[in-house]
């Protein structure tokens, strides 16, 4: 049984598969169209493959109050087989693009210097903004150019992000689960 993660594009899906690398035999990971289409497809996953599933979505806010009505709207459109298959909602708050700023260092060494505080505040606001700024300051022509230049270090600190934790602890726990069954029928 294979864990499904679904994100809405194909930055999001670059992204993720170097931050979940070492996982890489555990999960596979479905691109949508934009959250609209992911939600439906991580649905689709539940209801017919009856899989393990993560929807990561940005959440477009900063706002607490906003995060959490989209989480109880998601988590009302998939209760319903929550209980019997493994799931995980994981908004990136405002969008993925954070983890560079929750986890600065890579940045910061590539910049040679520290983010300044407005920076840092901007990016808390705009990450994908500020980070498509700082990325062509380092000659990079877009944000699929950077990803894949980041090294193994990179990623193994940007792996650390909370979200990304909460992700590969999902990712983990499915597959403790799946060696347990394995071992048990044999």
């Amino acid at each position: 049984m294979m864990t499904h993660v679904v994100v809405e594009g194909q930055s999001d899906a670059l992204l993720l598969e170097l931050l979940l690398h070492d996982l890489k035999a555990s999960f596979d990971i479905v691109i949508a169209n934009g959250r609209d289409a992911a939600r439906p497809i991580a649905r689709k996953i539940l209801v017919k493959l009856r899989e393990p599933t993560a929807l990561v979505f940005d959440a477009d806010t900063t706002t607490e109050y906003q995060v959490e009505e989209q989480l109880l709207s998601l988590k009302d459109y998939f209760s319903w087989r929550a209980f019997e298959v493994g799931f995980i909602i994981v908004p990136l708050v405002p969008t993925i693009e954070v983890i560079f700023f929750d986890r600065p260092k890579t940045l910061q060494q590539r910049l040679l210097r520290t983010l300044d505080f407005e920076v840092a505040v901007a990016a808390k606001i705009a990450p994908r903004r500020i980070l498509e700024r700082l990325i062509n300051e380092l000659g990079y022509a877009d944000l699929f150019s950077f990803v894949k230049s980041i090294n193994k270090a990179e990623a193994r600190d940007l792996a650390r992000q909370v979200d990304i934790k909460r992700l590969r602890g999902f990712i983990k726990e499915r597959r403790s689960e799946q060696k347990r069954l394995h071992a048990n029928a044999t």
